[in-house]
């Protein structure tokens, strides 16, 4: 059976708001990549049979994944996307808000990876949605993202993630914000909570660990 999910560096998001192009080269690249895995003349076609993929042109998507796979170095972050979603966004109409939803959910399950929560800041995200690994890597941000720099438009790009995509958020006395795709929103407030007391905890046994031995030193060098 085919595996109807489709896994991909970020940097094939450098290509948004164009979510054809993004859909196109998503395919491209991780049926010529499973390819990679397979023996026989017929790799990329049994590739597209892994995948549950009908192609125009054999012959197109090999050129491309090709060119793809080889200009991104690897290992780098990594995101996944389903069939049935991939394939929404390819097929129907979308607005360029519901394109930049689903960059920031990308870019969240890249940084998220395998942790079951984590936090992040507002550059971060839009680092990864702008499809580069750190901001470092970035000279610009793309003037298609720049309006999300708003506190107002990010935050609601933050309520499109919570409805549309089940993302749970957590900001509270915190530099950033915890995300979550797994835990409640009951949970994901325990673990931070949780963290937040047993730093909060060693931090003060080292203060007055401090304390003490700033005065025990006074003492005895007054004692001299």
């Amino acid at each position: 059976m085919a595996d109807n999910y489709f896994n991909f560096p970020v940097q094939l998001m450098k290509i948004a708001p164009n979510i054809r192009q993004f859909c196109n080269d998503v395919i491209d690249y991780c049926i010529y990549s499973h390819s990679r895995k397979l023996n026989g003349r017929d790799s990329i076609s049994d590739a597209a049979e892994y995948f549950g993929v009908l192609l125009g042109s054999t012959f197109s998507t090999e050129a491309n994944g090709r060119r793809l796979y080889h200009k991104i170095p690897l290992p780098a972050p990594m995101t996944g996307i389903s069939k049935g979603l991939l394939f929404d966004f390819l097929q129907d109409y979308k607005t360029e808000q519901e394109i930049a939803v689903l960059m920031a959910f990308l870019a969240i399950k890249s940084i998220l990876g395998k942790k079951k929560y984590c936090r992040m800041t507002n550059d971060f995200l839009l680092c990864r949605m702008a499809g580069y690994s750190a901001k470092k890597d970035m000279s610009q941000l793309p003037e298609w993202l720049t309006r999300y720099k708003s506190r107002r438009i990010m935050n609601g790009l933050k309520m499109d993630l919570q409805k549309y995509y089940g993302l749970k958020i957590y900001a509270r006395y915190t530099r950033g914000f915890f995300v979550s795709f797994t835990l409640s929103l009951e949970a994901l407030i325990t673990e931070v909570e949780k963290k937040r007391k047993k730093y909060q905890e060693h931090h003060m046994k080292g203060q007055v660990s401090a304390a003490v031995t700033k005065v025990l030193n006074d003492l005895y060098n007054g004692k001299k």
